[in-house]
């Protein structure tokens, strides 16, 4: 334990760190009450380089334009003990692109060679603060190259907020709910390093362990936005199962 001194406006302010176990421990706090759900996502795409490219900076304000032939829907289904199924569907309906999770593997199957979808680009990752173990959570976290074992703090603002990982690859988690509010990343394009930075934007109606909205910004600049909508958790083991049967025919 200890205290980090940060400079906050006009006033100093001080905050009391927490022990990187006890951060986890808290975070997935938040969810161990959750033991499945279906959510559908409707997804609007952007272009983050419509004014200038990545590597160039720019002075416009919100340098994009959506690209609405790329819009996209997913349907996720997951049950803790059980396992996960998305399905990425395109505007007209046709199923794009598969992600089957279950007996701690994990398989990508894209269906349309016109548009493939990268791990990265198909994954939803409210998903992430869900797992059925701590230890599947800190293997996720690495493969997000986070650093579990590190904890710091971040001034958003006028807000202090916890940080679990590196300067570079964190979360960051409100310090008196534990929700996670943001995952950043760094990203190579063309051999140049590029911030992610995934924010987690208010709660879905009457379910505070899920954003209502998830915002992506590649370089600072928007690309992607999911609104989270139809929601249930009845029933869904049966749902799941006949996902996976249905999956063996793709």
């Amino acid at each position: 334990m200890g205290l980090v001194l940060l400079q906050g406006g006009p006033s100093t302010l001080l905050a009391k760190l927490i022990e990187p176990q006890g951060l986890v421990l808290k975070i997935l706090e938040q969810t161990q009450g959750v033991s499945q759900f279906q959510v559908e996502v409707n997804y609007r795409v952007f272009d983050p380089e419509a004014v200038a490219p990545l590597s160039e900076p720019t002075l416009d304000q919100n340098p994009v334009s959506e690209l609405p032939q790329f819009e996209f829907s997913q349907k996720v289904v997951l049950v803790k003990d059980v396992g996960m199924v998305s399905q990425i569907t395109e505007k007209k309906g046709q199923l794009l692109h598969l992600t089957i999770a279950k007996e701690g593997r994990q398989q990508e199957k894209n269906l349309d060679p016109k548009r493939p979808f990268s791990k990265a680009d198909a994954a939803f990752l409210p998903a992430l603060l869900f797992p059925k173990a701590r230890e599947e959570f800190l293997t996720s976290l690495t493969g997000l190259g986070i650093n579990p074992t590190q904890v710091g703090t971040e001034v958003l603002g006028y807000n202090i907020l916890y940080r679990l990982g590196g300067p570079d690859d964190h979360l960051l988690i409100d310090p008196k709910t534990f929700r996670v509010l943001a995952i950043r990343q760094t990203v190579l394009l063309d051999g140049r390093a590029y911030p992610l930075q995934v924010l987690f934007l208010g709660n879905l109606p009457g379910r505070p362990e899920l954003p209502q909205m998830v915002r992506y910004y590649l370089g600072g600049r928007l690309f992607k936005e999911g609104v989270l909508g139809k929601y249930t958790n009845k029933d869904l083991p049966k749902e799941l199962n006949r996902l996976f049967k249905e999956s063996e025919h793709h």
